[in-house]
């Protein structure tokens, strides 16, 4: 059996898996306008669900913080994948409030189990330079929220053209319409 750990790997493994978390973030803020016209939701719903993902990061960090000895950065990071993956199924399926506000705690809950599970993994692999790896990490983070709100900005543009000479629809709701209705149950 080779036990031989590659901290390289490992790094960069952490770095994707934060890169996910900043396009959640970005990709969640470019939609809320359009969620809040299709649900025909008030500033004051969008508001709790939007604070929905800053209720989920920080229980994620504080539980997963207490638990990461017990349970391991493997089972934190799993944890993150199958909250991500389900918050997005939710988003998509969902038919209102209820059901945003759900999908948006687990975003949010997913993201702090990424921080959790990631942050004490680095320090423990990287123990000789911890603060300088522990930087490197967490400026993928800015320079990747910053890079995923100007590709969802131009991106969502070009969508909305293409769909808009196609279907004469929004993207999210050719998605939620022809995708998630066909494919996955209603939330």
């Amino acid at each position: 059996m080779n036990n031989i750990v590659d901290k390289d790997k490992i790094f960069r493994l952490c770095c994707i898996a934060l890169i996910v978390t900043a396009m959640t973030f970005a990709i969640r803020a470019g939609i809320l306008g359009e969620l809040g016209v299709e649900f025909g939701l008030n500033g004051r719903e969008l508001g709790w669900i939007n604070a929905m993902a800053f209720l989920g990061f920080p229980i994620a960090t504080m539980f997963g913080g207490i638990l990461y000895n017990a349970l391991g950065a493997k089972k934190l990071i799993v944890l993150a994948f199958t909250c991500h993956l389900f918050g997005i199924i939710f988003t998509l399926t969902a038919g209102g409030f209820w059901g945003l506000l759900i999908s948006t705690f687990l975003i949010g809950f997913a993201n702090g189990s990424v921080e959790a599970g990631c942050n004490p993994l680095i320090a423990d692999l990287h123990s000789s330079n911890k603060t300088t790896m522990l930087n490197r990490f967490h400026v993928w983070f800015q320079g990747h929220i910053d890079w995923c709100i100007s590709i969802t900005i131009y991106g969502v543009y070009w969508v909305n053209v293409a769909m808009a000479s196609c279907t004469n629809s929004n993207p999210y709701a050719y998605l939620r319409n022809y995708v998630a209705k066909k494919h996955l149950p209603n939330f």
